[in-house]
């Protein structure tokens, strides 16, 4: 995701897959790949992340979009968890393209948020 980029201020995510653990076969990833391309298991980045996924999108989708949320709220990482009522993944993405759509307005609000904050010097 490089959300732990130093560049990278802060993130949106939609309907996304972030544990790939059932899906090593399918995507052909052996044990450490799995690990390493998982968000779920890697470490939180401590930067507002804004999680958005369907009620209407698969169930998998929708909990592994909760659980996301709860790991990196665990962990220190900020952001909202958006569940966006009777919507898939068309909708979903209907919503960050529409200017007055509630994922358009969050994502304008965290580059608002980040270009407030200073950016801290790179090593």
């Amino acid at each position: 995701m490089l959300l732990e980029h130093p560049r990278v201020t802060a993130g949106l995510g939609l309907c996304g897959r972030y544990d790939l653990a059932g899906l090593e076969e399918r995507l052909a990833l052996n044990p450490l790949e799995t690990e390493v391309l998982s968000p779920q298991r890697l470490p939180v980045a401590r930067k507002p992340f804004a999680l958005a996924y369907g009620e209407a999108d698969p169930p998998e989708l929708q909990r592994q979009s909760r659980n996301f949320h709860a790991y990196r709220s665990l962990d220190g990482g900020g952001g909202p968890l958006l569940p966006l009522p009777g919507l898939e993944v068309e909708g979903v993405l209907d919503s960050l393209r529409a200017p007055d759509g509630l994922l358009c307005h969050t994502a304008r609000v965290l580059i608002e948020e980040s270009l407030a904050r200073p950016v801290p010097p790179e090593n």
